[in-house]
């Protein structure tokens, strides 16, 4: 082999042994992981990212916990999402009538890595969640394509690959500063990429060795939770829904315990179950039909 070659090749291996080792500490153990990466709706020009990490027990591993507060503009209004059991805001930004809102939080974007394109595409999530601008469910089939499309644009970011090797979730919003008239050169897509490291409440499972059992389930409402974990007599839990809004919340004596959850709508919901020191022990699904 030419000596020329044998440079180029090393150097390339160097290169993938330096970028391997920082994307293997871009994302934080026993955090939430957080990525907010911005797509111009219009142009669908990528603008930046932003990562953020957030000590949060309570988050599910398998739903993005947000709670959305949308603030219908006047003159001046706004939307802000946080996670729901710590409240720690995850995107503010403003919406004005007739004007021009800006981004709040995050502060700063970045393009350098690992908020550069690699090559490398990344499927989204079977259950990649749009939300619409108020916050709601976004239902209208032509717009759940424009944000495939804008999906499309961040699918080869490097912070993309290295949430993609993770088991993550996604969610994409479509931001207006501006409404009464809809300005689509001011619009743009925000995109979402989850992980929540839960490496500390798996081995404090592994601790608390023992099981949920739920009877009926799937139920019409009467629930019958019961335990056998030895190692804490008094337990807390927690009824999520898949937009990891808290439902239900208490406290349990024993290994038995009865719940009415008759006034939930039909659909899924997860249990959490935490110990006194407010680790999570265990978490199970919730099937509840009409």
């Amino acid at each position: 082999m030419k000596p020329i070659k044998l440079i180029i090749l090393i150097a390339g291996f160097l290169g993938y042994l330096t970028g391997y080792g920082q994307g293997d500490t871009i994302l934080k153990k026993e955090h939430v992981n957080m990525a907010t990466l911005i797509v111009d709706y219009d142009t669908y020009t990528y603008d930046g990212g932003n990562i953020s990490y957030y000590s949060c027990s309570d988050c599910p591993g398998d739903s993005i916990p947000f709670s959305i507060d949308f603030y219908p503009p006047g003159d001046f209004g706004g939307i802000t999402f946080k996670l729901h059991s710590t409240s720690d805001t995850v995107f503010d930004a403003g919406i004005i009538w007739m004007g021009t809102g800006e981004i709040a939080q995050p502060k700063d974007f970045d393009t350098t890595y690992p908020f550069d394109y690699t090559g490398s595409n990344t499927g989204k999530p079977d259950d990649m969640r749009y939300i619409h601008v108020d916050g709601t469910r976004m239902n209208d089939s032509s717009l759940k394509k424009k944000a495939d499309s804008a999906w499309n644009v961040i699918d080869s970011l490097a912070i993309t690959n290295i949430f993609g090797d993770k088991d993550f979730e996604a969610a994409i919003y479509l931001y207006p500063p501006s409404v009464g008239l809809f300005d689509p050169s001011a619009a743009k897509w925000i995109v979402f990429l989850y992980y929540n490291d839960r490496t500390n409440a798996i081995d404090h499972i592994a601790n608390h060795k023992g099981n949920i059992y739920l009877y009926p389930n799937p139920t019409e409402g009467d629930l019958t939770v019961k335990t056998d974990f030895n190692s804490t007599n008094s337990k807390h839990y927690k009824i999520f829904d898949p937009s990891g809004k808290i439902r239900d919340k208490g406290q349990f004596e024993g290994n038995t315990y009865q719940l009415d959850l008759s006034s939930f709508a039909a659909g899924l919901y997860y249990m959490t179950l935490i110990d006194d020191k407010g680790n999570a022990i265990k978490s199970e699904k919730i099937i509840i039909h009409e």
